[in-house]
């Protein structure tokens, strides 16, 4: 664990809400991501993401966490996975209403799938639009999860150069969503 980890780390131990405040802000988007991996629904990976929070922040003095991310991961997969169990624990088991289920689902099924691949169509457009540069960077930030200074390194520029390039890259991005989906 870095010393700026570890020292928020302690903050929050010490009653530290501003300290907590931005150890959710720096980590809810990549949580969000990886919670939707795990569950397709949005309202379910939110709720999990505030429960692990909170339950973080109510046994914050009893925790000695080494890596905040892997630890908020953990956290959130058994809170999807328990989320799941009850959803699956409080759904009828009868044959009807699992055959009528099953049909519904697989109706809503093809139509997820058809609108899955308009937008994974438009995400492509979209993408076509940045550089190979900011395409890379792109990937680095959002899919690899690295840093401004992590990327910076790689690539040989500065952390203000690449967080231009993220700026400018999403930009570009938000402009030409814009003219897709209205």
């Amino acid at each position: 664990m870095n010393k700026e980890t570890s020292s928020q780390w302690t903050s929050i131990q010490h009653d530290n809400l501003d300290a907590f405040t931005e150890m959710y802000r720096e980590n809810y988007a990549m949580l969000f991501r990886y919670g939707l991996k795990l569950s397709r629904d949005i309202n379910v990976t939110k709720d999990c993401i505030h429960e692990t929070f909170l339950e973080l922040w109510n046994r914050r003095h009893d925790l000695h966490i080494q890596q905040i991310p892997a630890y908020l991961k953990t956290c959130l997969r058994n809170s999807i996975n328990k989320q799941i169990r009850q959803q699956q624990t409080t759904t009828g088991h009868s044959e009807e209403s699992e055959r009528s289920h099953f049909q519904l689902s697989y109706e809503q099924l093809l139509i997820q799938a058809q609108t899955d691949e308009e937008n994974k169509d438009k995400v492509k457009r979209a993408i076509s639009k940045l550089s190979p540069r900011q395409l890379e960077i792109i990937e680095m930030k959002f899919f690899e999860d690295k840093s401004y200074d992590e990327i910076a390194a790689i690539t040989k520029t500065t952390p203000r150069t690449v967080y231009n390039q993220v700026y400018t890259s999403l930009n570009i991005l938000r402009k030409y969503f814009k003219i897709l989906f209205f």
